[in-house]
């Protein structure tokens, strides 16, 4: 009996031997033609007649862009973990939770750990780097202090400074793939913060969710070839949901593409404690992790003569039996508050956690948490937020801060300051830095 190469070489179309079809269209029994035409046909799957090159020469020409991996020939492997039951390695973690929990704090004090080899998980008594995507602006004022306050071993944690714009997982993955690849086996982890802002290329983050997907699967693979696990942080919805996870801001595909999505939140019985828990893991039986507790403590640090005021984590154990899905609903006041109050909160939070930040960011991120550009203008003018320009750089390119966030805490040149509202929306008088908001921008 011929095979299905052999049909093909002599002519005939393997789709259809009974009749006795050729390829080239025609019939040595004399098909009624137009039976042949309404007859549906195959796609080929061999020779084209286009050109009169297969795809197997093709292939052969430029290289396989597919093979076939039979499955005895894959070793099994144990999942690996950078924080264990919570932070895999080679996947994405989501980090998640409303504005201001701590969530950002708790993985910096994660880090913070596994700088010193002192993270449960396979890191540990194994030191390993972290490398941080975040605000640039915030380094000095917020980050470094946590990490401070946390012990961190600052030589092991990096900052990546993209030259120009900040850091796209569309456009940069590869960059930031050549930059981490000194430090080896000894990469443990890699947190964008926050993630949404950090997608790029066009990406919808509130409704496409294949695109999302793909941009955190191409995360995943980054994390499989470099061996780390990478954290993303993201932020909850207004919407009310039942379940945690869909409380989770934009796309669904935040927490569909991550391996793992852990929900920080305030304790409902108690709101100077938080709870952080798994709401979904591939790797684990999510209900046999147990819900941690703590709480931020503030604490000043100080360092070549500048105190800052920052926060600490301290462990409180587990909370056995803890309900994770009460974190979605929140107090009836705080869903009531009208869009300007939610856009004034989640404004001061932001500039208080972040330090002085670009005003482009800012924008970017409102929009993903749907704050109208106007709803976004009228919350900065009631917090008095400050617009630092560079009148160095194409188009004056402005930089939010709250009053307090200046030159003895970033160690800037002393920034102007006009706060008459005459003088609101007009150009800044020549070598004049800083102004309060210009509204027309």
């Amino acid at each position: 009996m011929a095979t299905y190469d052999d049909q093909v070489e002599a002519g005939l179309d393997p789709e259809n031997t009974r009749s006795g079809a050729y390829l080239g269209g025609t019939s040595s029994r004399g098909d009624d033609q137009a039976e042949r035409q309404q007859r549906p046909k195959s796609p080929p799957r061999h020779p084209s007649a286009t050109n009169g090159s297969s795809a197997v020469d093709q292939a052969d020409a430029v290289g396989p862009r597919a093979t076939l991996v039979a499955a005895s020939s894959i070793s099994v492997e144990r999942p690996e973990w950078i924080w264990r039951d919570r932070i895999p390695v080679g996947g994405h973690t989501l980090a998640a939770g409303r504005e201001g929990v701590g969530k950002t704090t708790l993985i910096l004090d994660a880090a913070a750990q596994l700088t010193r080899g002192q993270l449960d998980g396979d890191r540990l008594r194994f030191p390993s780097h972290v490398v941080y995507v975040g605000t640039e602006d915030a380094r000095a004022a917020v980050t470094v202090p946590r990490l401070i306050a946390a012990g961190a071993d600052r030589s092991r944690f990096h900052f990546l400074s993209m030259r120009s714009d900040h850091f796209r997982v569309a456009y940069d993955l590869d960059e930031l793939e050549r930059v981490v690849a000194p430090l080896g086996s000894e990469l443990g982890l890699v947190v964008i913060d926050p993630l949404d802002a950090h997608l790029g290329g066009g990406v919808d983050t509130n409704r496409d969710k294949s695109q999302v997907q793909r941009a955190i699967g191409d995360l995943s693979e980054l994390a499989q070839r470099v061996r780390c696990g990478v954290v993303g942080i993201g932020h909850f919805g207004k919407s009310a949901q039942p379940d945690a996870a869909l409380k989770v801001i934009g796309s669904i595909g935040f927490v569909s593409g991550s391996r793992s999505v852990l929900i920080v939140g305030e304790d409902p019985d108690d709101p100077t404690t938080r709870v952080a828990g798994l709401a979904k893991a591939n790797l684990v039986d999510k209900h046999q992790v147990p819900v941690i507790r703590f709480k931020l403590n503030p604490k000043t640090i100080s360092e070549d003569g500048v105190s800052v005021d920052t926060a600490r984590v301290e462990h409180l154990g587990h909370a056995d039996g803890f309900d994770l899905d009460r974190l979605a609903t929140a107090p009836a006041d705080r869903e009531e508050r009208s869009a300007l109050e939610e856009a004034t909160d989640w404004l001061r939070q932001r500039l208080q956690e972040n330090g002085p930040t670009p005003k482009r960011d800012i924008a970017d991120w409102a929009d993903a948490r749907d704050i109208s550009s106007r709803t976004l203008k009228r919350a900065a003018r009631q917090l008095g937020v400050i617009a630092d320009r560079d009148e160095t750089r194409q188009g004056r390119p402005a930089t939010w801060r709250l009053e307090g966030y200046g030159p003895e805490v970033m160690g800037q040149t002393p920034l102007a300051h006009n706060p008459q509202p005459s003088d609101q929306g007009k150009r800044p008088d020549p070598g004049v830095t800083g102004q309060t908001l210009d509204l027309g921008t």
